[in-house]
Parts: structure tokens; C-alpha cells; sequence
């Protein structure tokens, strides 16, 4: 069993902006690029909101990029089960 979700451990390494400046100012501020954060910023944008999202690990890293059994009809199998 491997635990890195597939699709962040074959997509290519993205750039490393843990050092950018941010600067300037924004109407609204997402913390975490889950699937919550991401479909808030999204939605936000269309409506022509100016979003910035922040993200401490990668896009999905925590709960969104492993699933956990959260995003499914109410069907969870833990690891001890699988």
C-alpha cells in the first residue's frame, strides 16, 4: 500500500515560492488549498472577488489529497481494513 496519493506522486515537482514576497492586498484571503479552500476561491473569483490562496504544504496536501473516506457517500475503509 502506498500512502502518497497518486496524482501528487506522479505530477511533476512544482516551484519552491515558500520564500516570495507577498506584498500588496487582497478583498478576501483562503488558508488552505483543500478542496474547501480551493471551490471558496473559485466561486469567490468568478464573481469577481480579488483571492489569494494559502497553502503551507502542496495543493491537497492534507485530508483533500488523501480523502480519508470524507468525499465519499458515507463509505470509509481504514487502513487496518483495506
Amino acid at each position: 500500500m502506498k500512502f502518497t496519493p497518486y496524482w501528487l506522486d506522479t505530477a511533476p515537482q512544482g516551484p519552491d515560492r515558500s520564500g516570495s514576497d507577498i506584498g500588496g492586498s487582497v478583498e478576501v484571503a483562503i488558508i488552505g488549498a483543500g478542496l474547501t479552500g480551493l471551490s471558496a476561491a473559485l466561486h469567490l473569483a468568478r464573481k469577481g472577488a480579488n483571492v489569494h490562496v494559502f497553502e503551507k504544504d502542496t495543493v491537497g496536501f492534507g485530508a483533500s489529497g488523501r480523502n480519508g473516506g470524507m468525499a465519499t457517500t458515507g463509505m470509509s475503509i481504514g487502513f487496518r481494513s483495506a
